[in-house]
C-alpha cells in the first residue's frame, strides 16, 4: 500500500479548462471537509486511545464529559438542546432578544447579558440562479459600410451553461450516482434552472472532455509512482 502525493497547485488548476477548474475546486472543498471530519473523529476523548473499529458508532459519551460542538464552541446553557452551535463569525445574522421589562413587577430593564442563551436556526437560502446577459452590438463602418459585431469576453461559454453549473451536474451524475432524469429534476426544481435529461448528457460530455487532460496526467503519475515502488 502506498500513498500518492501529487500536489494540486493553483498553477496546475489554472491550466485546465473552466469546467475542469470548477470540478477540481468542488472536489478539493469536499476533500477538505472530509479531512476535517476525520480529524475531529480522531480527536474525540472517548476513542482517542482506541482504534476506530473498537468504538461502537452509537456509543454514548462518558458520564460527565463536556458537551462541546465539533467547532470547539462550548454549549454552556444549551445542553438541553439537541442542536450544536457554530461560532458567531459563521452566523449570517445575529438577532439580539432583550427583555424590556421585568416579567414579575414590570420594571423597565437595561443592560446586556454577558452570556446570553444562544439559539441558532439553520435555513437554506432562496436559490436564485445567476444569469448574465451579454449584448453583442453590431455597428456599421461609416467608411466602407461593413458591419462588425462585438465579441464575447474570453472564457464565456458559447451555450447557456456556465462552468460551475456543468461541474455540479457532472458531480450529481458521476459522484452521487444520479440518473439523467433525476439530475434534470433536481436542477430544475431545486436550483430553478431549466434542464432536461438530454442537457445533462451534454454537460457530462463537456465535463469529461474538460477533465480528460487532468485525468491522463494523474493516471500517468500514478503509473509512474507504482512502477517506482516495485
Amino acid at each position: 500500500m502506498f500513498r500518492m502525493s501529487l500536489e494540486i497547485t493553483e498553477e496546475l488548476i489554472a491550466r485546465q479548462p473552466p469546467e475542469a477548474q470548477a470540478i477540481i475546486r468542488l472536489l478539493l472543498a469536499q476533500i477538505a471537509e472530509l479531512r476535517a471530519e476525520l480529524a475531529a473523529l480522531k480527536k474525540t476523548p472517548e476513542n482517542s486511545s482506541l482504534p476506530p473499529s473498537a468504538q461502537h458508532p452509537h456509543a454514548k459519551p462518558p458520564r460527565g464529559a463536556s458537551k462541546s460542538s465539533e467547532n470547539g464552541v462550548d454549549n454552556k446553557d444549551t445542553t438541553k438542546w439537541s442542536g450544536r452551535l457554530v461560532p458567531l463569525e459563521r452566523c449570517t445574522e445575529v438577532v439580539t432578544c432583550q427583555p424590556r421589562s421585568c416579567r414579575r413587577c414590570g420594571t423597565a430593564l437595561a443592560g446586556r447579558d454577558p452570556t446570553p442563551l444562544r439559539h441558532q436556526v439553520w435555513e437554506l437560502p432562496e436559490i436564485k440562479p445567476l444569469i448574465t446577459e451579454y449584448q453583442r452590438h453590431r455597428l456599421a463602418c461609416t467608411a466602407c459600410g461593413t458591419s462588425t459585431c462585438g465579441q464575447l469576453p474570453a472564457g464565456v461559454p458559447r451555450d447557456q451553461s456556465g462552468p460551475r453549473l456543468i461541474a455540479f451536474v457532472a458531480l450529481l451524475m458521476a459522484c452521487f450516482r444520479q440518473s439523467k432524469r433525476r439530475t434534470a429534476q433536481f436542477v430544475s426544481m431545486v436550483l430553478n434552472i431549466p434542464c432536461s435529461a438530454a442537457l445533462t448528457v451534454k454537460h457530462q460530455q463537456i465535463a469529461t472532455q474538460a477533465t480528460r487532460a487532468a485525468y491522463d496526467d494523474l493516471a500517468a503519475a500514478l503509473a509512474a509512482r507504482t512502477g517506482s515502488l516495485r
